[in-house]
């Protein structure tokens, strides 16, 4: 990885990485609310390990089934990691399909609609947690 495309393109790349940790850091808090126990938060981690996978974050999404292919393509992890990859300059998967084509400004869009769904939701099970 280095910044081919400058200084100010790597910041945003920095940025959208950081916005996207931070809208899955409430998907986690929501899950972590919801789980009963330690032992239950290890149940709810192992949820979360297809979202790594179902991405072409290590596998060319063209090597998969469509249908396959499109859930990885659609993937915010995806979307943020080719948008990064355009940011920085650096060769990804080739791909046509309209989320890969606009993938910087997707990288935006997909996680304030998970900081919109689940901030709030992970708020208002904090505050009922005392009530249950």
């Amino acid at each position: 990885w280095r910044w081919h495309e400058g200084p100010g393109s790597a910041l945003a790349a920095f940025g959208l990485l950081f916005l996207l940790r931070f809208a899955l850091l409430w998907v986690g808090v929501l899950a972590g609310l919801a789980a009963g126990g330690p032992e239950a938060v290890t149940a709810v981690q192992i949820l979360v390990w297809p979202v790594g996978f179902l991405s072409s974050v290590f596998v060319d999404p063209a090597t998969m089934p469509s249908w396959l292919g499109a859930i990885a393509e659609w993937n915010p992890l995806s979307v943020t990691a080719t948008a990064v990859r355009d940011l920085f300059g650096t060769s990804g998967f080739e791909a046509e399909s309209w989320i890969t084509q606009n993938a910087i400004p997707m990288a935006v869009v997909w996680p304030l609609l998970l900081i919109a769904a689940f901030l709030p939701l992970s708020v208002r099970k904090y505050r009922n947690l005392g009530r249950s």
